[in-house]
């Protein structure tokens, strides 16, 4: 089921270029508010995965909405996104981001990316149901259609292929860190991302982006994109956002070896 946005704001032109920009370049349902009091009914009503709210607003401004909001035990963990550019600088939450940039129409984008990201990993039921999570992100917010996860080895010298989608499985059973420099860059925690012409792991496909997984603080796995989709022709920064996001809230995709 496709995630649901609630889009507030008074002035309707707004609502329809938001709604617009978001189904050109995103696969969300839109729904829409004309005032704080009016996503209020809507959010409880609709239960939305992510808010975007103007600010200033007649009856009702998204400060004081997101105050109410809070106070429904259904709207209680929904992320929410005020959008502005009129410069307000009132505290509202550390959860809730303002957003003051010369390209909003691409921010908001971005920002609804990245909370969806979060969001989707961070309500997995199991395992598998992580590991779908895995592949939804990588080709529904990052444009990558080929993607695994390795799992690290308890001599941490090898990586073993533990999930794969839209890859040759037979072509990447084994990752040897003797023959893959860039693995122990990202062994420490680090992502590495394709720059140029340069290809990151010593295969045949290309590889964009290797992110660790990190359990407790541990790389216990990394996820590998392969080759992206043919329009796009290379890693965004929103991108590294999202795999920032993947290999803090992905542990559930695996099980750490237990060290003796």
């Amino acid at each position: 089921m496709p995630k649901k946005i609630l889009l507030v704001d008074d002035s309707t032109t707004t609502l329809m270029m938001e709604e617009m920009i978001l189904k050109q370049r995103t696969t969300y349902d839109c729904v829409t508010a004309k005032d704080g009091l009016d996503a209020i009914s809507r959010a409880v009503v609709e239960s939305p995965d992510l808010v975007l709210m103007d600010v200033v607003m007649p009856r009702m401004n998204g400060f004081e909405a997101c105050k109410r909001m809070r106070l429904e035990e259904t709207l209680r963990q929904t992320p929410i996104i005020l959008v502005t550019t009129r410069g307000e600088e009132e505290y509202v939450e550390a959860e809730l981001d303002s957003t003051n940039t010369p390209d909003p129409a691409q921010e908001l984008t971005d920002q609804a990316k990245v909370y969806a990201a979060r969001m989707r990993l961070q309500r997995t039921i199991d395992q598998a149901d992580a590991l779908d999570a895995i592949r939804e992100i990588a080709a529904n917010l990052i444009g990558s259609e080929q993607v695994a996860v390795f799992k690290v080895d308890k001599r941490r010298s090898e990586l073993w292929l533990y999930w794969s989608f839209g890859i040759d499985p037979n072509k990447h059973v084994l990752l040897d860190l003797r023959n893959e420099p860039t693995l122990h860059t990202v062994l420490r925690g680090q992502p590495a991302f394709r720059e140029g012409g340069q290809n990151l792991l010593s295969t045949d496909e290309p590889v964009n982006a290797i992110v660790p997984i990190l359990v407790d603080g541990t790389v216990a796995a990394i996820v590998v994109l392969f080759r992206l989709v043919t329009h796009k022709p290379a890693l965004e920064p929103v991108d590294r956002q999202i795999c920032e996001v993947l290999s803090n809230c992905a542990a559930r995709a695996v099980t750490p070896y237990q060290q003796k």
